[in-house]
């Protein structure tokens, strides 16, 4: 136990020397994701829970989001307290960190289980900390959360492998609840499978049958599934409403494929890791950064895995198998695998982004690693030849590549770059630079390759002992996975995130804030400008986008930007947005609200343009016609004809909805109340109209007018709208979706039938 204890604290003291300049030297993480997604997402849910409201609906991002039924807000996510607890962007920091230490505890205590000794099983906690992937995951973190938790369900399902504890199954249920509280289904569904692979990754102490296996998986899912359903029916109800149920096809197939080219990057350093160099994008093949912008792991640890086939580990083949077989997924259209695959099972045709597979070898791998040391720990002589086999022909290899770079380096860095420097004035300098990379990567693999391979031999000879050995082993590829991958834990000045862009400032000046600002980006340029626009660079031109709460995507048009999973609905707004001439986008831009404009100008400025003309936010339009959802599909730029007239559609079902409304006299129309989930508008008019409400129609919204129920329907594709007559006063609307109290009535009746369950397993093993 006091063992367990200094290596779990080994561990987290390894996460805080790694991570210090976020916890301490007042840096946060910043790359992509997460300041343009999560930050802005995370500031949203904190203050929501801060202010005791659960965010169920969210006003600020395009023109309103079921912000709790996407997992990324992670509202009920247990680890989201510790974004309560100091203020941002530290706790931004603090948070996206301890997944990290996370991750690697877990991994440590399975490796444990697995049969590793304590120091292997540090190792293996290393590896899985500082891997390319893993670092790279700090600005993806759906992916960060889903790896970090991975672990701990594999750890559970061990305990019902081998002893058949019921209990176990209720640690796995919740260990896969929590995963799936604040990450990607597709990660739920990939440690699924790992834990049905599981008893040949690593066979259990007794033999079982299979029925053993796949029924406790069943009852563990199942009930994880249960746990989770008031958080994934709200998210099948999206996902059902969005592009993403035209599978890949729709949502952009295969975005983010690994691209063979970029392969070598398992074992060489990434050629430019700091976004702010002109170079950095041309670190991969055609000048485009991948989804895991680093994908190192190094010759030592991948040595030091391939030693796991020969210390006799059970499993060892089997999990390599399943490491190759998530790297072939990868490819995505690079290969035949993925295709196969989602033509095998349909429903993976909603994931985008193949290269998240990897994700499944960045949980393996590590665990394999700590098997090989543990086999040259205890002497395994096939571990220690292994090991030293391949090293010596890494460096073989790298001896090769260096001495093509020297034959042919200018012509296989074109070949590499493809046309991702075409546009450059001076691409040789970029090739030139790159070549010179190459060789000096390849160097260093060379020399780290003929150390690792001397130390095997060292050992063959009986120089080292086989502790000795290990300990050598091990601190040097410790060391040359954290010195390589640091420099991808890609950082800056906390103020990046934390002090309210220029454009926050002009757009709020002297507004009154009943309801949040709307805006358009009609012009946005975020390809280079030069030859020394950096990827840093265009982060501070596009955050210039970003309001002053945060809860749009930088960069991203508000009227039509709804998160990671994009509706239907807004298509139609999108399109008047992005197509036609520049006056019928501002039209279209007007008639949905959008009070400013935002323009790119020189540099990383903003200007910003007033529409008066801008539409309220409500009204009561001067006509309205009911039309089929086949006809508004021809109709052209049905939007930019509010108020004037709005078209609609007619509710399904018995209603009393006239399919023409025209008010001979509109008195009053004032929007007096505005939250995030309820509104409340005066009307008084003389005959029949149709109050508009520019925010976005989604089930779970519902009318009252003077406190009976009335009809929603949906205006120009895309908006709310209630019929009124004479006599109406007061309209309130609401948004209490029916998916989000169903899915909490499941979720306590499970996460009760849990309880009972440890209480029942307690009180059998007294």
């Amino acid at each position: 136990m006091r063992h367990g204890l200094v290596w779990v604290a080994a561990v987290w003291l390894a996460v805080l020397v790694f991570f210090w300049p976020v916890l301490i030297a007042g840096q946060s993480f910043y790359f992509r994701d997460a300041a343009a997604y999560h930050y802005p997402q995370a500031c949203v849910t904190r203050d929501a829970l801060l202010s005791g409201r659960v965010p169920l609906w969210e006003p600020r991002v395009g023109t309103g989001y079921p912000w709790q039924a996407d997992p990324h807000s992670m509202v009920f996510y247990p680890p989201t307290l510790l974004l309560l607890l100091l203020p941002m962007p530290l706790a931004f920091n603090v948070f996206t960190v301890f997944h990290t230490g996370l991750f690697g505890t877990f991994t440590l205590l399975l490796a444990r289980r697995w049969g590793c000794a304590w120091p292997a099983a540090g190792f293996a906690a290393a590896s899985a900390m500082f891997s390319g992937i893993s670092i790279s995951t700090l600005c993806v973190s759906p992916e960060q959360h889903g790896m970090a938790w991975a672990p701990a369900a594999m750890l559970a399902f061990q305990g019902w492998l081998d002893g058949g504890r019921r209990s176990s199954l209720l640690w796995t249920a919740l260990a896969l609840a929590a995963q799936g509280s604040g990450s990607d289904p597709q990660l739920v569904l990939f440690t699924a499978g790992l834990l049905a692979l599981q008893r040949w990754l690593h066979p259990p102490t007794a033999h079982r049958p299979l029925t053993h296996t796949f029924g406790g998986l069943l009852a563990s899912g199942l009930l994880a599934g249960a746990v989770l359903a008031y958080q994934y029916l709200p998210l099948l109800e999206l996902t059902r409403l969005s592009l993403r149920s035209g599978g890949m096809e729709a949502t952009g197939p295969f975005t983010y494929d690994l691209m063979p080219a970029n392969m070598p990057g398992f074992v060489l350093p990434v050629s430019f890791p700091d976004p702010g160099s002109p170079l950095f994008r041309h670190s991969w093949a055609r000048g485009l950064p991948p989804l895991f912008v680093d994908l190192y792991w190094g010759v030592p640890v991948l040595c030091l895995a391939l030693a796991a086939l020969g210390s006799g580990a059970p499993g060892a083949a089997a999990t390599w198998v399943a490491v190759l077989v998530s790297i072939a997924l990868a490819l995505g259209r690079y290969a035949p695998f993925l295709a196969v695959l989602t033509a095998l099972l349909p429903p993976l045709a909603s994931f985008r982004f193949a290269e998240k597979y990897l994700c499944i070898a960045a949980i393996l791998l590590p665990l394999l690693g700590g098997l090989g040391l543990d086999g040259i720990l205890g002497g395994k002589a096939r571990s220690r030849s292994w090991t030293g086999i391949a090293a010596a022909a890494a460096g073989g290899l790298a001896a090769f590549g260096a001495a093509a770079m020297a034959w042919k380096g200018h012509e296989l860095a074109a070949v590499f770059s493809g046309g991702g420097v075409a546009h450059l004035k001076d691409p040789g300098r970029v090739l030139e630079a790159l070549g010179s990379t190459w060789t000096a990567n390849l160097a260093f693999v060379f020399a780290t390759s003929l150390v690792f391979a001397s130390c095997c031999w060292f050992g063959h000879a009986g120089k080292l002992t086989a502790g000795r050995l290990a300990l050598v082993l091990g601190t040097i590829a410790f060391a040359d996975l954290a010195f390589s991958t640091r420099p991808s834990a890609h950082r800056t000045e906390e103020a990046y995130l934390a002090a309210p862009p220029a454009a926050a400032s002009a757009l709020t000046r002297e507004r009154p804030a009943l309801y949040p600002l709307r805006y358009a980006v009609l012009d946005p340029i975020f390809t280079p400008v030069s030859d020394d626009w950096t990827v840093y660079e265009s982060g501070l031109y596009k955050r210039e986008m970003m309001k002053t709460l945060r809860a749009v995507p930088l960069g991203f048009n508000p009227l039509h930007e709804t998160g990671a999973i994009p509706l239907r609905a807004y298509a139609t707004l999108q399109s008047e947005l992005t197509g036609g001439s520049l006056e019928a986008r501002v039209r279209s831009a007007e008639a949905a609200g959008a009070e400013y404009t935002l323009w790119s100008a020189q540099g990383t400025s903003v200007r910003v343009s007033r529409h008066p003309g801008a539409a309220p936010r409500c009204f009561i339009a001067q006509r309205a016609r009911a039309a089929e959802p086949a006809e508004l599909e021809h109709v052209e730029r049905p939007a930019s004809r509010l108020p004037g007239e709005a078209l609609f559609e007619l509710p399904a079902g018995p209603h009393d909805v006239p399919a023409s409304l025209v008010p001979t006299a509109v008195r009053t129309c004032v929007l007096r109340t505005y939250e995030p989930e309820r509104l409340e508008v005066e009307v008084e008019l003389d005959g029949a109209g149709l109050l508009v409400i520019l925010d976005a129609h989604y089930p779970g919204w519902s009318a009252e007018v003077d406190g009976s129920p009335r009809p929603l329907v949906r205006v120009a594709g895309h908006f709310r709208g209630v019929p009124v007559r004479s006599g109406d006063r007061r309209v309130v609307m609401g948004y209490r979706p029916r998916a989000f109290q169903v899915g909490c009535v499941v979720s306590a009746l499970a996460l009760l039938l849990v309880a009972a369950g440890f209480w029942v397993c307690r009180r059998r093993t007294r």
